[in-house]
């Protein structure tokens, strides 16, 4: 298994941490907002052609909302409050090693906007990181769609993985998602779609 491997062999799959679990309205909401003006969510190609993604090894991988919106909860007094949105990201993400073999979780934490995790390919696993990620997010939609009764966008396109390279380089990214919530600031500019609804609702008084 090696260094890393034995390290965090059975390690604790974090949670993120919740007070009480919040309506869907911030969900359907941006959802409704994203029908209307019809704007697309797009993210260039992440993955770099000369690298073997299914290699075994630790990846840290991100993991974005669709429009960089708070899908997933909130933040209060800088802990993470999950919606119902944001428990089926927790359950599809610790089901993983239930569907793919020789699949270890390490550390992981759901934001309100976006996903950090660590995940770690074993070389029983024949697959590409990219279809496991592909996978697990296929799962959250599916659950979101049955949850809302109607279709829905949840995801950014693609994600974003770093091969993590030793045990202190694993180290310092389990820290860093440990300390998100601490790190967490609301996006700095309006998204033009929301620009629109704001002038138009201050046009009509």
């Amino acid at each position: 298994m090696g260094a890393i491997g034995e390290t965090l062999a059975g390690a604790r799959q974090t949670q993120p941490r919740a007070r009480a679990r919040q309506s869907l309205s911030q969900p359907r909401e941006c959802f409704a907002l994203a029908k209307e003006f019809m704007i697309e969510s797009v993210s260039k190609k992440l993955r770099l052609v000369d690298r073997d993604y299914s290699a075994p090894g630790w990846y840290f991988v991100t993991l974005g909302a669709n429009f960089h919106k708070p899908l997933f909860g909130s933040m209060e007094e800088s802990k993470v409050v999950l919606n119902e949105w944001g428990w089926l990201v927790v359950k599809a993400w610790h089901d993983l090693p239930n569907h793919y073999v020789d699949v270890q979780l390490g550390e992981f934490i759901v934001m309100p906007n976006h996903v950090h995790g660590l995940i770690r390919l074993g070389s029983a696993n024949k697959l590409p990181l990219g279809t496991i990620m592909n996978g697990f997010k296929g799962q959250v939609t599916r659950n979101v769609n049955k949850l809302a009764g109607r279709r829905c966008t949840v995801w950014q396109q693609n994600y974003h993985e770093v091969i993590v390279h030793g045990l202190d380089e694993l180290k310092a990214k389990a820290a860093y998602i440990k300390e998100n919530p601490v790190r967490w600031h609301p996006p700095s500019h309006t998204p033009r779609y929301l620009k629109n609804r704001i002038a138009d609702s201050s046009s009509t008084g």
